[in-house]
């Protein structure tokens, strides 16, 4: 698995912005575990996993943003002020 450093919101929507391969960037949600995930890929980026494996994803995941929905104490909130911010570390 690729190593993920968590940033600001701010850290994150720059990171995309600047992101030099934009014509191959990507997204998708993940809604089969808790919380969702969103998932930011780069399909330019080699890999050594098989089309549709998990390797193959995760070898091509440049970004994630976990859309947490509960606070720290185990109540439930409706805004994105829980949701973690992480970029891939190459």
């Amino acid at each position: 698995m690729n190593n993920f450093k968590k940033v600001s919101k701010d850290e994150f929507y720059k990171f995309i912005a600047d992101y030099p391969n934009k014509d191959s960037l990507s997204t998708s949600t993940s809604t089969i575990c808790e919380p969702p995930i969103r998932h930011y890929r780069d399909s330019s980026l080699k890999t050594e996993g098989e089309i549709g494996s998990a390797d193959y994803f995760f070898d091509q995941e440049v970004a994630r943003i976990v859309l947490d929905y509960m606070a720290p104490d185990g109540s439930f909130v409706s805004g994105p002020e829980y949701y973690e911010y992480k970029i891939r570390v190459f």
